[in-house]
């Protein structure tokens, strides 16, 4: 057996009664058909050895798993027993495995030590030791033969942890597969074992998922499962008397969101373990250097801006969709989410890399040169030209937007998870609606659903990446295949004959948050409004409608110079379609009580590198509770209604203008209370 093998078995496993070609496999681990074959012959034996033969079928050039879900929990069980002595590791395997013996081991390793440890032969040892020098001595690492105590590394600690760490990097291709029960790969397995994860991983997730929910931290699976591992070696070191020593022994830490966010894994873990000063300044060193933490309320960019910021583009969506997605609230909230954690990714300097932008620039190439060229908007905002990944995963959440909205309606309930992120499941998620009559109930990280598995109600799950869980799994390729549609449709098809029926769902999901009782039209007086007022700028329109608030004690002096320097840093972003401009400042920066004004202007203006010509002036004072952000969200839906804008231009009196704002938001309300065409 080997790393090739072991991977069909498992993807095997994963996708029972499902015939795999052994044309894709070849494709797909890029070798010969022929060696495929000699693979398939390997696996047949491995079930014959293992009194599993009648599990396994090989015909007309294909092979599949034929057994159920205990069966195929047995042959896993079974792979992740075998020993390095029935397994052929490969080279790079070998190399790491001796990188990892000689960091770990308390002691000097002897040659004949290595051989008996890895299962080799002393000529592929000698062969691999030279690789492992050239590889220490490019990171500075020394390594020190001795003829009577063998080998060892003369490295610091912190720098022995961190090879570690790059060690487990290099040989998983994902970090959650460390912590399976069940590992496939018998490397990995035995690099596991010395790591002695089975001792550190439960208590180390639960303290990073304790932090995450206490200080409203969001991870994605990647930074979760390298956070866990990063605790797992930290507290191995610990127990095995290997202390680090920074040259600070004073550090204090300056970010007060990872200050937080460590102190609580620190407090946890202080019942199992002892955690020093030292620990502590290296745990956050740790989340410096990978960037772990995206903090949604820590933003310099207040959560309004990117309310507004977003459906600004979303306007600009739907009259090129000729689709009403400014309607669309999932898309809303996760467009908002994404262009946070954009701004701050470009804050810190980081670099997002979405495996799939080649593949997303080939299948969709207008859809994404129509977003490049109407994203000027968002990189004014973020004074930052927008690069193509960051681009194609913005372009992800909207394609799964416009074929949610198009599919008339959806079967069955099926959970959605990626390990290669969010906007990725999301995408999935609209790939599987568009071939299938599928209720997708949930679109989750690996993580994440692994925390809410046992609440989690639905007939399969969809993932990019095995999920040990009695719930049945279809596992596909993250930019679905021919064969993966062929696997789900199997799978519906059986859960059709366990359920019996079929669990239909219509429309699209509407309002995240409700305004149930909340209205603009309620917070707007007549002696809040001017009427065809005179201005020769478009700052001199803010502050006219600005001063309405701050004379009626709505808003602070601060806040009012805050709107305009809003503008002036980050651009017209404020500026909808039809002539209108929302604006507004943080809620921090002087909010006395909820509040509007409107100003219509006798002559528009044009902000500064805006295209649009603006007529009104809305300026508005929220807190960010729920109600109030769903308030100003649906009114700015209503504000991308052509005829409610020329209601306002035409209005003759300011009790008017409350009139059109009023009926159109109780029109609004009443038509979301109204069962779709769908639900008829």
């Amino acid at each position: 057996m080997n790393k090739i093998t072991c991977s069909i078995i498992e993807k095997l496993v994963a996708n029972s009664g499902y015939a795999i070609t052994m044309d894709s496999l070849s494709e797909k681990y890029a070798v010969s058909k022929r060696m495929i074959y000699n693979y398939c012959n390997e696996i047949e034996d491995f079930f014959r050895g293992n009194d599993c033969i009648e599990m396994i079928s090989i015909k007309k050039g294909s092979i599949a798993f034929t057994g159920n879900s205990e069966d195929g929990k047995k042959i896993l069980r079974l792979l992740s027993s075998l020993g390095l002595y029935d397994y052929r590791a490969n080279s790079n395997e070998r190399i790491s495995l001796i990188l990892l013996l000689l960091v770990i081991e308390q002691n000097s390793l002897k040659i004949e030590s290595l051989e008996e440890m890895l299962s080799i032969s002393r000529a592929t040892l000698i062969n691999d030791m030279k690789i492992v020098k050239e590889k220490l001595d490019h990171i500075g690492a020394r390594l020190n033969e001795n003829k009577h105590n063998g080998f060892s590394i003369d490295y610091p600690e912190i720098q022995k942890r961190d090879m570690i760490y790059s060690i487990i990097q290099e040989m998983c291709d994902d970090n959650k597969i460390l912590f399976n029960e069940a590992i496939c790969n018998p490397a990995i397995n035995y690099a596991r074992k010395l790591l002695k994860i089975d001792r550190y991983y439960l208590n180390a997730s639960r303290a990073i998922s304790l932090a995450e929910e206490k200080n409203k931290v969001e991870l994605s699976d990647h930074d979760y499962y390298s956070m866990v591992l990063i605790l797992c070696i930290m507290m191995n070191r610990i127990e095995t008397g290997k202390s680090i020593f920074l040259n600070n022994t004073d550090f204090t830490e300056s970010n007060a969101d990872i200050r937080d966010f460590s102190n609580d894994i620190r407090d946890y873990l202080l019942k199992y373990i002892p955690i020093n000063h030292q620990e502590y300044c290296y745990f956050c060193l740790c989340l410096h250097n990978f960037h772990f933490i995206i903090n949604k309320t820590a933003l310099s960019i207040n959560p309004i801006n990117f309310h507004v910021l977003v459906k600004n583009l979303l306007y600009t969506l739907s009259n090129h969709y000729r689709i009403q997605l400014t309607d669309d609230y999932i898309l809303h909230d996760y467009l908002t989410a994404h262009l946070s954690a954009c701004y701050h990714r470009f804050k810190n300097g980081e670099i997002l890399v979405n495996p799939f932008k080649e593949e997303i620039i080939r299948n969709y190439n207008s859809d994404f040169v129509f977003l490049k060229d109407n994203v000027g908007i968002l990189e004014e905002c973020f004074n930052k030209k927008i690069d193509d990944d960051e681009l194609t995963y913005i372009l992800m959440h909207i394609i799964a937007a416009i074929e949610r909205i198009k599919m008339p309606k959806l079967l069955a309930k099926v959970v959605v998870t990626s390990n290669a992120g969010i906007a990725n499941a999301n995408m999935l998620a609209t790939a599987i609606r568009e071939h299938f009559n599928i209720e997708i109930s949930d679109v989750l990280s690996v993580h994440a659903l692994y925390q809410k598995i046992n609440e989690i109600d639905c007939d399969f799950i969809i993932s990019t990446t095995p999920i040990d869980s009695d719930i049945p799994c279809v596992v596909v390729n993250a930019v679905l295949e021919e064969e993966n549609y062929q696997m789900i449709s199997k799978a519906i098809a059986e859960t059709r004959k366990r359920n019996h029926s079929s669990v239909e769902l219509a429309g699209i999901a509407s309002d995240s948050v409700t305004a149930e009782g909340w209205y603009v039209s309620d917070h707007l007086s007549i002696n809040n409004i001017i009427l065809n007022k005179e201005v020769s700028d478009w700052k001199e329109a803010l502050i006219s409608a600005g001063e309405l608030l701050l004379w009626n004690n709505t808003i602070s002096v601060n806040y009012l110079n805050q709107m305009i320097s809003l503008v002036l840093k980050y651009g017209p972003y404020i500026v909808f379609a039809d002539g209108i401009a929302l604006a507004h400042a943080s809620p921090t920066d002087g909010v006395i009580k909820t509040g509007f004004s409107f100003v219509r202007l006798k002559k528009p203006v044009r902000f500064d590198n805006s295209p649009k010509d603006v007529n009104i002036i809305i300026a508005f004072a929220i807190n960010e509770t729920p109600e109030e952000t769903a308030m100003l969200i649906n009114f700015m839906n209503i504000i991308n209604i052509p005829e409610f804008n020329r209601k306002l231009m035409q209005a003759s009196s300011k009790e008017e203008v409350i009139e059109i704002i009023a009926n159109y938001e109780k029109r609004r309300s009443q038509d979301k209370k109204q069962p779709s065409s769908q639900e008829k």
